[in-house]
C-alpha cells in the first residue's frame, strides 16, 4: 500500500501534515504508544510578553491530532491551521523522550494547483528511548542523569563516543536530565570485540538560568526546544523524510556543550548505571 492510498481520497486532499513517529532504536514506527499534538496560542496569555520557542512562561493549548489507531496521525486544513504547525510528540509513560517541531504546511492552494502526495506532507520524527523503554536483551547501553550543582538539568542531548571520536550511540534526557543510551547494537545483534567498552560522554544542553525556586510550569514539555524542519520539496527526496536532525542528532539552538567529558567504561551485553551524575559544565 503506498502512502497516497493509505490516506483515502476524500481525506487527503485536505490533509495538512500526516506524522509518523519512529522509534530511534528499532527504526518502526511507534504508532499509538505516543500522543501527538499541535499547539495552539492560549488566549488566556495574550497579556504576557513576547516569548522565545523554549520559554517556559508560553502558555499553550495542545490540539490532539486524529489517529484511526494506526503509526500515523492525521492534521486536516482548517480555519485555524495557518502555513505552520508547532507539532509536538509526547510519552505520559516516559517510553520516549518528547521532542516539538515547527513544521511549515503546504496550503489548500497548494494542493488545488497540483499533485502534493501525502507523502510530500509527511514529518518522521525519531524518538529517542525514555526511562521506561522496553530495553531488549542482550542491549550494551548506559542509564544516567545530566545535573548542574545538584540541580537536573531539563532535556540534554548526550552523544558516546570512543577513543578516535567515533559516535557509539546517541541519547535525549527528559524534563529530569534522566537519559538512556544504548550503543549501537539491537536486541542480539553481533557486539563490539572485547567485554568491555570504553567511551566518553559528550553532553549538550540549555545553558539558560533557571530559577529553581519557581514551581513547574503545568506543561512539562513547555521549555522543550523547538526543532525547526524544512518543508519537503515536491516530490521530496530521502534526506528530506530520514536526515540528522528528523533523527535528533542536531543540536537545538540555543544549547551548549559541557567542557568536560565524562568517561566511561561499560560491560558488552549489559546496561550499565552510572555511579554519580553526569555534571553539565557550560
Amino acid at each position: 500500500m503506498t502512502t497516497d492510498e493509505f490516506f483515502e481520497p476524500r481525506v487527503w486532499h485536505r490533509l495538512a501534515l500526516g506524522v509518523e513517529p519512529i522509534d530511534a532504536v528499532t527504526r518502526h514506527p511507534i504508532g499509538a504508544a505516543v500522543q501527538v499534538g499541535r499547539e495552539v496560542a492560549d488566549r488566556r496569555s495574550a497579556h504576557r510578553r513576547p516569548a522565545d520557542p523554549i520559554d517556559p512562561l508560553r502558555r499553550r493549548s495542545d490540539l490532539p491530532l486524529e489517529t484511526s489507531g494506526t503509526t500515523r496521525f492525521k492534521l486536516r486544513h482548517g480555519r485555524t491551521v495557518g502555513d505552520t504547525a508547532l507539532i509536538r510528540v509526547d510519552d505520559p509513560c516516559r517510553c520516549y523522550v518528547p521532542r516539538r517541531f515547527s513544521m511549515p504546511l503546504w496550503t489548500v492552494a497548494d494542493v488545488d494547483i497540483g499533485h502534493i502526495g501525502a507523502w510530500y506532507r509527511l514529518l518522521r520524527p525519531w524518538l529517542s528511548p525514555g526511562p521506561a523503554y522496553p530495553v531488549p536483551g542482550g542491549s550494551t547501553g548506559l542509564r544516567g542523569r545530566v545535573m548542574r550543582a545538584g540541580v537536573a538539568i531539563r532535556w540534554p542531548r548526550i552523544v558516546a563516543v570512543n577513543n578516535a571520536g567515533l559516535v557509539l550511540g546517541r541519547a535525549h534526557g527528559d524534563e529530569r536530565g534522566e537519559f538512556l543510551l544504548l550503543l549501537n547494537t539491537v536486541g542480539t545483534a553481533p557486539a563490539p570485540p572485547g567485554p568491555t567498552i570504553d567511551l566518553e560522554l559528550i553532553v549538550r544542553a540549555s545553558n539558560r538560568p533557571r530559577d529553581t525556586s519557581a514551581p513547574m510550569p503545568a506543561d512539562r514539555i513547555a521549555d522543550l526546544p523547538l526543532e525547526l524542519v524544512v518543508r519537503s520539496p515536491a516530490p521530496p527526496g530521502q534526506p528530506d523524510l530520514d536526515n540528522p536532525l528528523l533523527r535528533g542528532e542536531v543540536t537545538p539552538r540555543g544549547y551548549t556543550t559541557s567542557t568536560t567529558r565524562a568517561p566511561m567504561t561499560i560491560r558488552v551485553g549489559r546496561m550499565e548505571l552510572t555511579t554519580a551524575p553526569i555534571e553539565f559544565t557550560p
